[in-house]
This record gives structure tokens, C-alpha cells and sequence, in this order.
């Protein structure tokens, strides 16, 4: 099962809280207008190859005292596994996550506040949409930062100069829930950008370029350890960190066509199963070239070890 920790990391980046809206009792030709029941509704996201995952998060979510699954686990005809629970099944789930949560600690509030009341739509709206913006937390738990990076994360190799490749971590959500960008920056350093998307949503990037030693410090080491606890990317990471502790990413073309392969292969997105020692074993210990005459010396290294 997954913890609530990474859950609420999850539902923090490739989750959502919503609202949904019925009149209180039926009533024929009703136009849509006056007070209406206000229900919460939780929903999970991913783009599995399968409904494995989403099925690992209904179970993790719907308690062991009932039997079967919580919500309904459906496809969208673009391919993406969803998982959608709402009411008093909608507000449970919140009140086991709300306090991991970071961008959607004040909107799980919310609408465990407003489920099952009747009132008025607009004003209802209203106090949900200004419940939004969360403050962000002292630091981060690694279960959340294993979640969100799994949910809205993703992994590359850059290679800006020569044959070294530069290891990037990134996490894009709107501006609008920032926080978790904003713990993650706090926390392990980087940046965080802001851009426009072309039909005008407002979105914000946290980026970390991470060296061999800081890879290992935030997803290897004691202190943070975030690598064990991933479930869909665990192949990537383990595959960078793999390369990092040769001290150096001097091989940066092979780590690069290796993470690719890695990301676009039939395991992506489904947490372990690829073979990463094949992939690493790839990847050479090249030494450094440093100096007058370094390209040549690159030239030479590379055609007596190919």
C-alpha cells in the first residue's frame, strides 16, 4: 500500500479537488438556479500503461473495513487512468491527506467544510476558489517530495558544453498552487520560473541542476533518501544515480540516450521493471580531459574505447 505522505504529494501535483453541485431535493423542470448541495470530489491522474497504479491508489485510500474499492477507476479517450471518489467517501480521503498537503492543504479544508451543505453556487464558488493558495510548509517530508516529483516531475541530461552531461530535475504546476514548487526550492535549492502557457495559464517550473554528489545527497543519502520511495520514475532515478556514482557525468551523450531510453520504452511511467543495469553498463568511466590539446585527447580516448 501507499503511504499518506506520498498520496498527498500525488494529489498535490497530478491531483485534483473539486466541487460538485445538486439541488437538494428533485424537483421537475428545475432551471439550474437557487441553492444546491455542495458535494467534494477528489480525483487521481495518471498515464499509466495500465490501471495498476490507480488501482494501488483506490485501494490505499478506501478503508480495510469495507468491501471493494471506493469511486469509480474509469480511462479517458486520450489513454489517461483515473480514480474519482466524491461525497462523504471524497471528504474522508481529505481528512486522512490534508495534513501532508501543501498546494491543496486550504482547498482539502474547504471542501471538507462545504460537503453535504446547501448554498448558494456563486457564493459557494467564490469561498472555494479563495481557498487556492496554500502556505508553504517549515521543509518537506520525502514521502511528499517522492509523490510529487512521481506526479509532476521529470528527469534529463543536458549536455551545454563538450561530452558532460549536467543531471535536471524539474517540476512544473500553475502559479496558482506554487507551493510545492516553492517547498522544493527552499528545500534543495535551484529555481523556480514563472511562464504563460499559449491560451494564457500561468504556470511556474522548479529546477534543480544536480552534480554526481548532490543527485546522491537528496535521492541516496540518509538525509533525504527520496529515491525509495518513488513508485513511478524509480527506474530513472536509480539509473542516474547509478551513473553518479561514478563521481562524474563526463559520458554525457550515452547517460543521455540511456534516461531517454528509460523515459520513451514501454516502462515508463510504471516504476520498476526496466533492466537498468544493461542501460548503465553503457555508460563509460571516461576520464577527464582538461587543458591545451584536450579535444584531440577526447578524440583519441573516444576511438580506442567505443
Amino acid at each position: 500500500m501507499l503511504s499518506e505522505k506520498y498520496l498527498a504529494g500525488l494529489l498535490d501535483s497530478d491531483g485534483s479537488i473539486q466541487l460538485m453541485w445538486n439541488p437538494p431535493m428533485r424537483r421537475k423542470n428545475w432551471d439550474g438556479t437557487g441553492p444546491q448541495r455542495c458535494y467534494a470530489v477528489v480525483r487521481f491522474d495518471q498515464k499509466t500503461p495500465d490501471q495498476s497504479f490507480m488501482r494501488l491508489v483506490a485501494d490505499s485510500l478506501s478503508p480495510p473495513s469495507v468491501r471493494g474499492t471506493w469511486g469509480n477507476l474509469s480511462t479517458s479517450p486520450s489513454g489517461t487512468h483515473y480514480w474519482r471518489v466524491a461525497g462523504t467517501k471524497a471528504a474522508g480521503v481529505l481528512m486522512r491527506l490534508k495534513k501532508f498537503l501543501v498546494n491543496k492543504r486550504n482547498l482539502a479544508e474547504a471542501a471538507i467544510d462545504m460537503n453535504g451543505k446547501i448554498m448558494d453556487v456563486t457564493a459557494g464558488t467564490a469561498q472555494f476558489d479563495a481557498a487556492r493558495r496554500s502556505p508553504v510548509p517549515v521543509r518537506p517530508t520525502r514521502k511528499w517530495v517522492a509523490g510529487y516529483i512521481d506526479g509532476n516531475g521529470s528527469f534529463d541530461v543536458r549536455i551545454p558544453r563538450g561530452m558532460a552531461g549536467q543531471a535536471i530535475v524539474s517540476v512544473t504546476d500553475e502559479e496558482v498552487e506554487r507551493a510545492g514548487c516553492d517547498l522544493l526550492c527552499k528545500a534543495f535549492g535551484g529555481s523556480v520560473q514563472e511562464f504563460v502557457t499559449p491560451v494564457g495559464t500561468k504556470m511556474v517550473t522548479w529546477v534543480l541542476s544536480m552534480v554526481p554528489s548532490k543527485i546522491r545527497s537528496v535521492f541516496e543519502a540518509d538525509k533525504f533518501g527520496v529515491a525509495k520511495h518513488m513508485v513511478l520514475k524509480t527506474d530513472e532515478i536509480y539509473f542516474l544515480l547509478g551513473c553518479a556514482k561514478m563521481g562524474h557525468f563526463r559520458d554525457g551523450e550515452r547517460i543521455q540516450k540511456g534516461l531517454y531510453a528509460l523515459r520513451s520504452g514501454p516502462h515508463r511511467l510504471s516504476g520498476p521493471g526496466a533492466d537498468v543495469p544493461k542501460f548503465l553498463a553503457t555508460v563509460r568511466d571516461v576520464p577527464s580531459f582538461m587543458g591545451p590539446g584536450a579535444e584531440r585527447r577526447k578524440r583519441q580516448w573516444d576511438a580506442a574505447h567505443p
